[in-house]
């Protein structure tokens, strides 16, 4: 018995049983580098490299709910392939051994892809199919029996994310840097308000962590991934995620480009969903990008899943960049903003 990274021990029974199950001989396990998730994923190919497939490590509390057929990601999975939207197939279950097997969709995330297209052209036709499913996406409508339909960013969870930004970024990582009790205030007064007109907005299926690392590419087909977390929200949430992606170096210019392609895509499934994704894309913009602030110093300090760090600056950057000060919220999104790029400055001059 040996344990790979991940903690999924491989044992002669396991490698006999996925030998069974997918008709492989002489299965061999290899461990697949994860992003923030708790799950661990791994690639089993057949001996002569061929035939191959990706295991999907649970937790115990995730493996019974797939035994009861009570797994999230299942039937979210089922609401997607309905739509005619890629997702891996399923091609084994074994909640016993806290397995969900899936298609192999590759290596290749769209992160590898825009990075790859030497041209900005082809950088933003690289985001054409991805733009057309979050079209498909909003037109999926809530339904009594899916799990996605019985959640949602309400105040309650957009609020929660807020002040999680709050704990692990402001006070965690600043250190409440250049604020004041009166500046702490307002922000958190800016943050409810925020969340409550957010709240409002919620009506459409959104991912829910729509970015360039949970699009795999492969031979033109785009594929999505790690969204059991799908819920109802607004009709922007998916686009700034996709658009605004800290994990991948655009200029301003072609984010605005893909922007307006993306509401042109949009308006042409519905101009309802067009003119809500217009009117909310700037707040939407604001709580995703300081919601990823706050995952990563909480994946860096907390979870010390690596540098996720060294993503604030360019986070920031475009939080400057996209003219986001708001009157309704005007600490937040406006000297907040500054206090938060000033400390960023003062640790790079620091070393």
């Amino acid at each position: 018995m040996n344990s790979i990274r991940g903690s999924l021990e491989v044992t002669p029974e396991l490698l006999s049983s996925l030998a069974d199950v997918l008709a492989m001989t002489s299965p061999k396990i290899s461990y697949l580098a994860g992003d923030g998730s708790d799950r661990s994923y791994y690639r089993v190919a057949d001996a002569s490299g061929l035939g191959k497939a990706v295991l999907m490590y649970l937790s115990e509390s995730d493996a019974k709910l797939l035994a009861f057929g009570r797994y999230d990601w299942t039937h979210i999975r089922k609401t997607f392939d309905s739509a005619r939207l890629p997702v891996p197939q399923i091609l084994a279950k074994m909640p016993e051994k806290r397995l969900l097997i899936i298609e192999d969709c590759g290596d290749e995330t769209l992160e590898m892809a825009v990075r790859n297209a030497p041209t900005a052209h082809e950088r933003i036709a690289s985001y054409q199919t991805p733009l057309e499913h979050i079209a498909q996406m909003l037109q999926i409508s809530p339904q009594l029996n899916e799990v996605w339909s019985s959640r949602s960013f309400d105040y309650e969870k957009l609020h929660f994310e807020l002040m999680f930004f709050t704990e692990h970024y402001v006070v965690g990582f600043m250190k409440k840097a250049g604020l004041s009790e009166i500046d702490f205030a307002a922000l958190m007064a800016d943050c409810s308000s925020l969340a409550q007109w957010l709240a409002s907005k919620s009506k459409y299926l959104t991912h829910r962590d729509y970015h360039s690392r949970n699009i795999l590419v492969d031979k033109g087909r785009y594929t999505l991934i790690d969204f059991q977390d799908a819920r109802v929200g607004s009709a922007s949430y998916d686009m700034v995620s996709l658009i605004f992606d800290p994990y991948v170096t655009l200029s301003l210019k072609e984010r605005q480009t893909l922007l307006e392609q993306g509401l042109q895509i949009v308006g042409t499934h519905s101009e309802t969903a067009r003119l809500d994704l217009l009117e909310s894309w700037k707040p939407s913009a604001l709580q995703r990008l300081i919601k990823a602030l706050g995952s990563f110093a909480y994946l860096t300090q907390v979870k010390n899943r690596g540098d996720y760090l060294s993503y604030a600056p360019r986070t920031v950057s475009l939080l400057r960049q996209l003219s986001i000060e708001d009157a309704r919220w005007p600490f937040l999104s406006g000297r907040f903003l500054e206090c938060v790029e000033s400390h960023l400055s003062a640790l790079d001059s620091n070393g």
